[in-house]
């Protein structure tokens, strides 16, 4: 398919380093085109995460009303979500347009790891893996949503009814980066060596990219391959900030 719409819904990081302006980057870079509804507002810049506040939802249901009409969206891209009722708009959004969706259930800032989300939103996303989207956690969201480390939470996931389960793997401690790709069918993984540094946004940048990969016609297994190789050429390419680097994804 020639220049993709992808539907990002996702917060709002003004350092550009994650969110929206972190996934329109992306997409750019795959010739791919963007709609996007910010659900968070952030305060945040490349040392700390300050606070954050969320957009209502009957705002955000007014957006997408005014977009639904709009050329057909390939797929949703899914990252920050402030409540169980943005939750709920997103799962209204997946029924209506029978997307493919990608879910980055983010949880915790980049910076610092201080949680940004309440465990009441938990209910939210078990329904939404309930359609049958591909949810890209680390293993600290894994255990948030399961209540269960390693491999025990994975298969968690896959009964709440997710087509595909990534493990982004980069908050491990560990020499190497391992990607779980995990499926009804098979589980596999792939690693490669960690960058030495601190970067902000790896995260959503590759589950965007994954998304793109996923637009263009690869499967799981060689989209999450593509997205790995493309965060790891963003990180070598990052320039130093006061906290973190920049990832460079152009």
């Amino acid at each position: 398919m020639n220049n993709p719409y992808i539907l990002f819904i996702s917060g709002f990081d003004a350092s550009g380093g994650a969110g929206m302006i972190a996934d329109c980057e992306v997409a750019a870079h795959y010739g791919c085109r963007s709609y996007g509804l910010i659900t968070c507002l952030t305060v945040q810049n490349f040392t700390r995460f300050m606070k954050s506040k969320s957009v209502a939802v009957g705002l955000l249901r007014e957006q997408w009303k005014a977009l639904s009409i709009e050329p057909m969206i390939s797929v949703l891209k899914v990252g920050l979500l402030g409540s169980v009722s943005q939750i709920g708009l997103v799962a209204q959004i997946k029924k209506e347009t029978s997307a493919l969706c990608v879910v980055d259930p983010v949880v915790c800032s980049g910076l610092g790891g201080k949680r940004i989300v309440n465990k009441s939103i938990i209910v939210g996303y078990k329904k939404l893996c309930a359609l049958g989207v591909i949810l890209c956690p680390n293993w600290n969201e894994v255990e948030f949503l399961t209540g269960l480390t390693g491999m025990h939470g994975v298969d968690a996931l896959l009964t709440y009814g997710c087509a595909g389960v990534v493990i982004t793997g980069g908050d491990a401690a560990s020499s190497e980066v391992k990607t779980v790709i995990a499926t009804p069918e098979k589980i596999t993984t792939i690693a490669h060596n960690r960058i030495a540094g601190s970067f902000h946004g790896s995260g959503c940048t590759f589950a965007s990219a994954l998304t793109c990969n996923l637009i263009k016609g690869c499967n799981l297994h060689d989209a999450t391959i593509n997205a790995n190789s493309y965060v790891v050429s963003c990180i070598t390419k990052s320039v130093a900030m006061s906290g973190s680097s920049l990832l460079h994804r152009f």
